[in-house]
This record gives C-alpha cells, structure tokens and sequence, in this order.
C-alpha cells in the first residue's frame, strides 16, 4: 500500500495527532487574575484527583497540584493522560479534592 498522501507521515503524520487531541478547558487569566492574585509555586506537589472539563467531555483524574493563586480559589494542576502526554491546567480549587489512599 502506499503512504497515506493527504494527511502525510512522520513529523506531519505528529502534527495533525496532536492537532486532534483534546485539550482541556482551564480558567482564564482573568479568572485566576495573577495581577490582584499572585501565583505561588509550591515547592512539593499536593497529590490530589481533579474534575478537568474538556469540550468532550469532564473527567476526574489523578493530579498534582502544582501551583496556587493569591486567595486559593484557583490552583494549577498537572497530570499525565493514558497516551502519557503531561498535562496543566488551572481550575478552581473546590474542583480539587485529596487522593485517596487505596487499602492493600
């Protein structure tokens, strides 16, 4: 068979992937409003699980979060997704809740 012409291979073949992967929806920069809210980096991520919204659809996945903005409403988390592509977004807090351990 020959090569597929229109959507290429290689580099393009990569390009057009992560052209069609979801991305996630996180707030805005006016809603985390780094101007009256600075960010603070934490020096240790907080394990947590997180609702993240996509325009697909929300999941609820395993996070860390990593950084927090002024007052805490908003936090920026990070994951990695099942094709292991690391992830950030900022959400709000009250959409961050702690991981829970699994008993053995």
């Amino acid at each position: 068979m020959g090569e597929n012409r229109r959507y290429g291979g290689g580099i393009e073949g990569q390009i057009n992937e992560s052209l069609l992967r979801p991305k996630p929806i996180g707030l805005t920069k006016s809603e985390v409003d780094p101007d009256r809210n600075p960010i603070r980096e934490l020096e240790q991520p907080v394990a947590g699980r997180a609702w993240i919204r996509f325009h697909e659809a929300t999941i609820e996945a395993d996070v860390e979060v990593i950084a927090i903005a002024g007052d805490g409403k908003a936090v920026r988390v990070r994951w990695t997704d099942r094709s292991g592509q690391i992830n950030l977004a900022w959400v709000w807090a009250n959409a961050v809740s702690a991981r829970q351990s699994h008993p053995r």
